[in-house]
C-alpha cells in the first residue's frame, strides 16, 4: 500500500517540508497573489490510525499547514485531558449564536463475512469532557440540557456518549 507519490519533487522556487525515500511530502509554491500547498498523502490510513501515535503526525502535518494561513480549530475536546480524534466535532451559526455538536466516532474494521472489530466504542453513558475553545465566549449553553456553562474558553460537562453533545456559544 502506497501512501505517497515516491517521484514527486518539488521544482526550483517551491517550499519543500519533509523528505523520504527521495520523495517531497509537502510542496509549497506561490500562486498569484496566494499560496498554494501540496500534500503529498493520502489520507486514508488516517482512518485507521487516528488513535495511534501515527495519526497525530498526520493531524500535526495538516494542522501547521492551516495554521501557516491563520486557520485553526474553533474547539478542541478533551478526554483525560487529551485531545480526543474520535469526537467528531461539528459547528454552524443561527440567529448571532454559534452551534458545536459534539458526536463519538469510533473506529470500525468491517469484515465481509462478520461485525468486524470496533475501537473507542463508548463503554459508559455518562462521561466528562472538556471543550477548549479558540476564543473566549460570553456564554455557552448545553442544549440537551439547558444548563448554562457560562463565559470563557473552557468548559467541562458531563456528556452521554452515545448521544450528541450540542452546545450553543455565544461571542463576547
Amino acid at each position: 500500500f502506497v501512501l505517497y507519490e515516491r517521484i514527486l519533487r518539488g521544482l526550483s522556487g517551491t517550499r519543500v517540508g519533509g523528505r523520504s525515500v527521495g520523495a517531497d511530502f509537502t510542496i509549497e509554491n506561490e500562486t498569484g497573489a496566494g499560496r498554494s500547498v501540496y500534500l503529498n498523502l493520502t489520507p486514508i490510513p488516517y482512518l485507521w490510525l487516528r488513535r495511534e501515535a501515527a495519526g497525530e503526525g498526520y493531524r500535526v502535518l495538516l494542522q501547521s499547514s492551516l495554521a501557516s494561513v491563520g486557520i485553526r480549530p474553533y474547539a478542541t475536546v478533551l478526554r483525560d485531558g487529551q485531545p480526543d480524534p474520535l469526537i467528531a466535532r461539528v459547528q454552524w451559526r443561527k440567529d448571532g449564536a454559534t452551534y458545536l455538536c459534539l458526536v463519538a466516532n469510533p473506529l470500525r474494521d468491517a469484515q465481509i463475512d462478520g461485525m468486524g472489530t470496533l475501537d473507542g466504542v463508548p463503554t459508559s453513558d455518562s462521561e466528562e469532557i472538556e471543550v477548549v475553545l479558540a476564543d473566549p465566549a460570553s456564554d455557552v449553553t448545553d442544549e440537551r440540557t439547558n444548563r448554562n456553562l457560562g463565559a470563557g474558553s473552557r468548559f467541562r460537562l458531563i456528556w452521554n456518549p452515545h448521544e450528541a453533545a450540542i452546545l450553543r456559544i455565544t461571542a463576547p
